[in-house]
């Protein structure tokens, strides 16, 4: 019969204790039985038993945004980036903080993907991979958008709100100055007299308004969605 020494019983016993990688399974395994704080506890103890996990902060993202805790998700979806994840990953991640910070109280949840497998798989050549693609009957439109053109694409889209929110003012402007200048005179309830224009007038500005406006977002969609 073979006895075990004190110091090899307590060796075995620290073996048997959660890993990193126990503590991203178990807390995998909590968020899709929709217990988000469970969740949280076992994934914040595997980012910081390894620090450089991609996986482990992705998912840390996810369960945030389900506990509606934006600026740690911010946080988390941000550290995930900073490790390099796979493409689509990364580009989810993207597309959940642009989700955030459009919706900074999640009053929805955010559709994020569920978390990829733990595995590692080693990166294959440029020749590999391509051969990969091949084989496999992807082409090019199989590959997820990078990350990088979906920001491009998001700040032509800003920058026609910008352009959108400048010519409302230069509008507003406009239609001050026609007023002013309105040579109909109104009297209102309060006994004053002012020049003004018609209720047609200022419907028909305001329309033209609305369809410059639509006119500036098709335009920035279109070349959103030219950009490759």
């Amino acid at each position: 019969m073979f006895l075990l020494s004190s110091t090899a019983l307590t060796a075995c016993i620290f073996a048997a204790l959660p890993s990193s990688a126990d503590d991203y399974s178990h807390g995998a395994a909590a968020y899709s039985s929709g217990d988000f704080a469970g969740a949280k506890a076992h994934l914040i103890k595997a980012t910081q038993l390894k620090p450089k996990s991609w996986q482990a902060f992705y998912q840390l993202g996810n369960t945030y945004v389900q506990l509606k805790d934006s600026a740690n998700a911010k946080i988390a979806y941000q550290k995930c980036i900073a490790n390099h994840p796979p493409a689509d990953v990364q580009a989810n991640c993207t597309n959940a903080l642009s989700y955030i910070a459009s919706n900074p109280k999640l009053t929805a949840p955010v559709a994020v993907a569920a978390p990829r497998p733990v595995q590692m798989i080693a990166p294959k050549s440029a020749a590999g991979s391509t051969a990969s693609s091949s084989e496999s009957g992807e082409g090019p439109s199989a590959a997820p958008v990078s990350a990088d053109l979906e920001i491009r694409r998001a700040r032509i889209i800003q920058d026609a709100e910008a352009e959108v929110n400048r010519m409302k003012a230069q509008e507003k402007e406009r239609q001050s100055e026609a007023e002013d200048n309105a040579n109909q005179r109104y009297l209102y309830p309060d006994g004053t007299v002012k020049t003004s224009l018609s209720n047609e007038e200022i419907a028909q500005m305001q329309r033209e308004v609305e369809q410059k406006a639509a006119v500036i977002r098709d335009r920035a969609k279109k070349r959103a969605a030219d950009l490759r």
